[in-house]
């Protein structure tokens, strides 16, 4: 009986190890301290949370499953953020990722399930940084001498009907990143994202198929200075129907001590994408805005940081108002 024991005991520690090694647990939290200042409308300031947690496992040496768990509320697809007050209620906590990974040869990855944008953004002009889409996808990335290679395709299901058809996004994306034998790198390349039936979905009846184009530069050695661009552009659209973002960052924030600054201004016509899945979390809206946006990021202590940024924001484009965000962020990971 004891030598059962023992190998009973030697056997679960064996799975243990095992288990520690194929998964990896991973999350943030942050806290914001928010002013909202409109014209017409009372200031606004608000403590705002968010938390995530992350499991990504290795099923064998070609599929790795992932889930991730997030503050927010349910009816928001690109927000973890969560307001705090309402009598100090209890908080959702939702899943935003549960997908399938699958890697048949090196360098191609076929995705399913709710995932992370499976598209290359050097900023996020046409989706906002917080939306996990839901569908199948595949990325593909050939390195060769002095650049890689990269292609990237998706099929999105938006908003399943039972009595009608489905609302869909479809895209296709393919970029290069130099790597000369200069301490610089340069990522340029387009993407196309085809929306179906968004009829059914948003109140208007202006249909979508954007175009963009996008590029970055970064400095790799010495003070880092990164710089880049997008524009997009819905060819369905007869009016009101471009988007451009150009920004800089200075420094990195990543060890203790050091620090980043950067700006952006965005422009974003009405019809330029489709606008309950662009950023308003600075802007207040997600397309029909202008806004420039400047912020400083010190990290105070391994993994922990202090981010202040002021978002200066013109609502309407042709006769609209001015509103103000102003944000201080403290945020953790592990």
């Amino acid at each position: 009986m004891a030598a059962l024991v023992a190998l009973g005991l030697a056997a679960g520690g064996t799975l243990r190890a095992d288990w520690t090694e194929q998964v990896t647990l991973s999350g943030d939290t942050r806290v914001r301290f928010q002013r909202t200042d409109e014209d017409g409308q009372e200031e606004r300031d608000r403590i705002r949370f968010q938390a995530r947690v992350g499991l990504a496992g290795k099923v064998n040496d070609t599929l790795a499953v992932g889930l991730r768990f997030s503050s927010g509320e349910e009816d928001d697809p690109i927000s973890d953020n969560q307001t705090m007050g309402d009598a100090s209620d209890k908080k959702s906590f939702s899943i935003i990722r549960a997908y399938l990974d699958w890697t048949p040869v090196d360098g191609l990855h076929l995705i399913a399930g709710k995932m992370a944008q499976p598209w290359i953004a050097v900023n996020d002009l046409v989706f906002a940084g917080g939306l996990n889409p839901e569908g199948v996808a595949a990325t593909y990335t050939r390195t060769f001498d002095g650049f890689d290679l990269m292609a990237n395709a998706s099929y999105m299901v938006v908003e399943e009907n039972k009595e009608d058809d489905e609302v869909t996004l479809s895209h296709g994306q393919v970029a290069a990143k130099l790597r000369p034998d200069l301490p610089i790198t340069l990522l340029a390349g387009a993407s196309l994202y085809a929306w179906e039936n968004t009829d059914l979905w948003l109140e208007d009846a202006t249909e979508y198929r954007t175009v963009e184009g996008f590029v970055e530069l970064a400095r790799t050695t010495g003070f880092p200075v990164t710089v880049h661009a997008q524009v997009a552009v819905n060819t369905e659209a007869d009016t009101d129907d471009t988007g451009y973002l150009v920004g800089v960052k200075l420094g990195r924030a990543r060890a203790p001590g050091s620090f980043e600054v950067g700006y952006q201004y965005r422009r974003l016509e009405k019809y330029c994408t489709v606008e309950p899945f662009a950023e308003n979390s600075d802007t207040g809206d997600g397309t029909d805005v202008a806004a420039h946006i400047p912020y400083i990021r010190y990290v105070i202590s391994k993994n922990f940081d202090l981010k202040a940024q002021v978002a200066l924001v013109e609502r309407g484009l042709d006769d609209g108002h001015d509103l103000n965000t102003y944000k201080l962020d403290f945020s953790a990971k592990f």
